[in-house]
C-alpha cells in the first residue's frame, strides 16, 4: 500500500518548470497564510475585537454619509 502511495504522490523536483516552483510556492503561503487566519478568528483573545466590527457594513453609511 505505501509503495502505490509513494508512486501516485512520486515528484521529480529536478523536472519542475519556474510556473510549477510559482504554483507550488502559492499553494503552501496561501495554506499558511490562511490557517494563521483561522487560529486568528477562533481564538478566544479576539473575540471582543472582532466583534466590535459585526455589524459595520451595515451601520457605515449611517457613520460617514456621502
Amino acid at each position: 500500500m505505501v509503495e502505490i502511495l509513494t508512486t501516485i504522490f512520486a515528484t521529480n523536483v529536478d523536472l519542475m518548470t519556474a510556473k510549477d516552483w510559482l504554483g507550488t510556492l502559492t499553494t503552501v503561503i496561501s495554506f499558511v497564510l490562511m490557517c494563521m487566519a483561522y487560529f486568528w478568528v477562533f481564538h478566544p483573545a479576539n473575540k471582543a475585537k472582532l466583534e466590535a466590527h459585526r455589524h459595520h457594513l451595515l451601520k457605515h453609511d449611517i457613520d460617514e454619509p456621502l
